[in-house]
């Protein structure tokens, strides 16, 4: 077979390893049986998720032993030393990772790991771009459990957006509820707000309703400019900030006392001015 006839068979395989080696073992591994995948959380602040940061983490792995690394070991029965065992499924042959000897193909002698690894604790700087929303997972290529034969697996970082203050994420844009006060509620006026950059001022219309919105454009999460392309060099926009203006119970109750009484006395004096007149 002309050597040109193999490159569509290699290329499959290159387009499984972009998707985490998902189908590694199906297809063999030239590389040697991969180390397992870790997913760990990463808790960032609202700021953080909006302007991006870098981290110091740490994260507990698995590494090969360094006092079993030549250490004479014995061959692995259940998979001949191979580190691969094969299944029957249906008219198809599954290759898979041996449970025996976890794809090492030898059985460690040493006595002070577990297959030829044990646990670490590895100390990594990661970069969080900016604009990042939650449950995004951060790819760190080869920084999972190593393999006592292969190379290791990948480190995945889902991406938690702290949710302990008052501003909720919604998309690019966030949202803030807040209570107002009596006065302001009849009368109207500037009312102080939290946004991402700190406190601001919002107008508040004279006899607002409970629930109504008030917009400050620009207070949200960054967010890729439209045309701009690359979502990690494009100019980055913000989106907004919308602040549901809350009324207590107590204060609808009080205004609503107070339009009572203003319209009585305005009625009466209208009646009594007829009279007059």
């Amino acid at each position: 077979m002309p050597p040109d006839e193999k490159k569509p068979f290699e290329n499959v395989e290159e387009i499984f390893s972009q998707f985490g080696d998902l189908f590694g073992e199906l297809f063999g591994n030239k590389r040697g049986v991969r180390g397992s995948d870790l997913a760990v959380p990463l808790k960032v602040s609202y700021v953080e998720a909006r302007d991006g940061t870098k981290r110091t983490i740490e994260v507990a792995r698995r590494t090969r032993c360094v006092a079993c690394r030549d250490t004479p070991s014995d061959p692995c029965l259940a998979c001949k030393g191979t580190g691969q065992v094969q299944h029957q499924q249906g008219f198809f042959m599954v290759q898979t990772t041996c449970v025996g000897c976890k794809g090492s193909g030898r059985l460690a002698s040493c006595g002070a790991c577990d297959g030829g690894l044990v646990r670490t604790t590895a100390t990594l700087d990661v970069t969080v771009p900016p604009g990042v929303k939650p449950g995004v997972k951060l790819r760190l290529p080869e920084r999972g459990d190593e393999h006592p034969t292969g190379p290791p697996g990948h480190l995945l970082l889902e991406i938690v957006i702290d949710n302990t203050n008052v501003l909720v994420r919604e998309g690019d844009d966030v949202t803030f509820e807040t209570e107002v006060p009596m006065h302001r509620a009849l009368l109207g006026g500037e009312l102080e707000v939290e946004t991402l950059d700190g406190r601001a001022m919002v107008h508040v219309p004279k006899f607002v309703r409970d629930g109504a919105v008030v917009t400050i454009a620009g207070k949200g999460h960054a967010r890729v400019a439209a045309g701009s392309g690359d979502p990690y060099r494009g100019e980055l926009a913000r989106g907004d900030q919308r602040v549901i203006l809350r009324l207590s119970r107590e204060t609808q109750l009080r205004r609503r006392q107070v339009v009572a009484s203003t319209v009585a006395f305005f009625v009466a004096a209208a009646i009594a001015l007829i009279a007059l007149l």
